[in-house]
């Protein structure tokens, strides 16, 4: 019987200081400074198990090495994978210095306390190197990894008292099959500074400027139970040892199937280290012609900083910064006595580096990693409008349109193939197309989640009766086409859709606004 289940815990660890001078110089000029300060420490950790796997409950049976299983796991297993020809070298038996092994089973701190030179688990081998640029992809070889252990022993078994089989602060699990074990500590430190000048009656100037620091550290501790590859051949013979498959070849119910090959325990930590620091700044420009309209003008820089993907042990761990430069031409005004309400803008966001999530390969497969495009542009209007057209009637619209595509081409850091292979596309399955027929170029395709237009209209009529008010409102908006993945797959996206909400009661809105810029 299968019940898969799995439990998650987190725990979160925050500072925070900040210090900030505001100063008046005269009437026009106005200066805001601060410094600010920031420790975050996030530990998140995930225990996938199924009580009712007997696969992951029980210990494994290495079919001709099973005779030395009471005594010597280690060695059966290791004379299992010379009876059965595995095409990996031996762990442990100086033929694989890269991955040695424990002479028992490993667990989730198995890798990160060994790598230490404090290890819980009796070693066949020395001491367990750090894997650091062994290995020429960026699991090992990217510039911020500092830390890479590896380390394997015997399936023995994963039972509630096996503690390093169980995650800190979680229940204690039988049959655990994966676990992750990730620290996030992020320390950011910022001074800023923005000014602002009211140069005359008619214009206004803000200027900003803002340096910032973010140091992080990340660890993650992996335990997996694994099946080491065989031969077709091969592995029928091993679960026919077992007892788990008879002669010909069918199950016999006596032991679990091994559908790979020999099964071990895995252990994996890895330690990555970055610094990220940017400069930006910001100016603004404001135009009253009068107390009831307002026009500015604005650009505007921003960073947010990189970060680690860990909890797979991705072959992509880190992420770069990603940068934006956002252009704004504004208009903000009260007409008709203060009874209907106009604003509108013009926009132009430029990113570099943007995140974004893909699927890459890790120690458990394919997995989900940020990763950098190499940029994108938003740009577009907007326009809203609001008008209390009498005591009891108010009318609402609004209107957007975005030309939002992405700029340059998505390079895979992994295999440095040019554009994304669509996996989901069911006009070219996977099956019938070759990944170069499948490759599909991200240069000028449409923005995730941001459609081409949409728009609203809405009103509402306030009723007065014997016994107070009665409100009726209505609303019906429109979206057009939505994308859900950076390719143009006709099943990653969403039709354009209208819909209404008539009758909804609300609150009528106030009668008057006073216009600002953003």
């Amino acid at each position: 019987m299968t019940d898969l289940q799995f439990h998650a815990n987190q725990e979160n660890e925050n500072f925070q200081h900040e210090l900030q001078l505001f100063m008046d110089f005269g009437d026009d000029i106005t200066l805001t400074t601060g410094l600010f300060y920031y420790e975050n420490t996030i530990d998140q950790r995930l225990d996938f198990w199924s009580t009712g796997l007997s696969r992951y409950r029980n210990a494994a049976s290495y079919g001709v090495g099973s005779l030395l299983e009471p005594t010597n796991p280690f060695l059966a297993w290791q004379t299992a994978r010379v009876a059965y020809g595995t095409d990996q070298p031996q762990p442990g038996l100086d033929s694989d210095p890269l991955v040695p092994a424990s002479l028992d089973q490993v667990g989730w701190s198995s890798a990160r306390d060994a790598c230490r030179g404090n290890p819980v688990n009796p070693l066949a081998v020395a001491a367990v190197p750090n894997l650091r640029g062994a290995q020429p992809f960026l699991a090992f070889s990217d510039p911020h990894v500092k830390t890479v252990c590896l380390l394997q022993g015997p399936w023995l078994g994963d039972s509630r008292s096996f503690a390093n089989g169980n995650t800190p602060s979680g229940p204690a699990t039988e049959g655990t099959s994966f676990i992750w074990n990730t620290v996030n500590s992020t320390e950011a430190s910022a001074i800023y500074a923005q000014g602002g000048w009211q140069i005359n009656n008619l214009f206004a100037l803000t200027l900003g400027l803002r340096w910032a620091e973010d140091k992080k550290v990340g660890e993650e501790s992996l335990y997996l139970y694994q099946e080491e590859q065989l031969t077709s051949a091969n592995l029928l013979a091993y679960n026919q040892a077992t007892g788990a498959l008879d002669a010909a070849g069918n199950p016999t119910g006596a032991a679990p199937i091994r559908f790979r090959g020999l099964p071990y325990s895995a252990s994996i930590y890895r330690e990555v280290e970055n610094e990220f620091d940017d400069i930006t700044w910001r100016v603004n420009v404001d135009y009253t012609p009068n107390d009831n309209e307002l026009w500015y003008l604005s650009a505007t820089t921003g960073s947010r900083a990189g970060g680690f993907n860990l909890g797979f042990f991705s072959t992509t761990p880190t992420y770069d910064p990603e940068d934006v430069l956002a252009l704004e031409l504004g208009y903000k005004g009260q007409h008709l006595d203060g009874t209907l309400q106009v604003n509108g803008s013009l926009y132009r966001y430029d990113y570099e580096n943007v995140h974004l999530q893909f699927v890459g390969q890790s120690a458990l497969g394919p997995s989900t990693s940020v990763r950098n495009h190499p940029g994108a542009i938003n740009q577009g209007l907007e326009l809203e409008v609001l008008w209390l057209a009498t005591n009891e009637l108010t009318l609402g619209g609004n209107y957007s349109y975005s030309d939002a595509t992405y700029d340059g081409e998505f390079v895979d850091v992994e295999t440095g193939a040019v554009g994304l292979v669509d996996n989901n596309n069911p006009f070219s399955p996977a099956t019938l197309y070759p990944a170069a027929e499948r490759s599909n170029r991200t240069d000028g395709n449409q923005l995730q989640r941001v459609p081409e237009e949409k728009w609203a209209l809405c009103g509402q009529y306030r009723l007065e009766i014997a016994q107070g008010t009665v409100d009726f409102l209505t609303s019906v908006a429109w979206t057009d086409e939505v994308r859900f993945d950076i390719t143009d797959s006709p099943s990653t996206s969403r039709t354009s859709g209208i819909g209404g909400t008539p009758g909804s009661p609300g609150r009528r809105p106030t009668t008057s606004w006073r216009p600002h810029s953003s």
